[in-house]
């Protein structure tokens, strides 16, 4: 009985401390999207990047800490500039102008397909034998489209 109860709340303190996480991360994300909506933004992307599990160096008097560690970029065009914005599980970076006219451009004009295709997995030629790498869910990266009103996003397992 003391073993099923000792999973049970190693269980428990890992899910709540995951959900923990990922309040977090979809608190600071709605903050960036209101922004966006509040400066009349239509169109952005977002790229999310999990790496999995890191150690955080806390500070000189603190232990590090093992957290799910993510990073998220903005990248939306304003009257007819283009910006981007990085978050990670502790800031909100201050958003720069970039040449990302480029990136829009490819969207606009292939959001049918980026749409319906799928992404394709990593492959490796072993022994003159092309083989699919298989994914896990250790780290994946996660693109997101906010293209006229059309939301839609795209995983892919590393």
């Amino acid at each position: 009985m003391k073993i099923i109860l000792i999973f049970i709340s190693l269980f428990l303190n890992s899910t709540l401390y995951s959900q923990d996480q990922k309040v977090k991360e979809d608190s600071i994300v709605n903050i960036i999207k209101t922004e966006l909506q509040n400066k009349s933004v239509d169109n952005y992307l977002t790229y999310r990047i999990f790496d999995g599990n890191h150690y955080i160096y806390a500070g000189e008097t603190e232990e590090s800490e093992l957290v799910d560690y993510y990073r998220i970029y903005f990248i939306w065009e304003l009257n007819g500039k283009f910006y981007i914005k990085k978050t990670d599980n502790y800031n909100i970076f201050p958003e720069i102008e970039i040449d990302a006219n480029k990136i829009f451009n490819f969207v606009y004009k292939n959001i049918t397909n980026i749409k319906i295709e799928r992404i394709k997995p990593y492959q490796q030629k072993i022994k003159g034998k092309i083989i699919d790498v298989n994914s896990s869910d250790y780290g994946h990266y996660l693109i997101s489209f906010n293209i006229n009103s059309d939301i839609f996003s795209k995983k892919y397992l590393v």
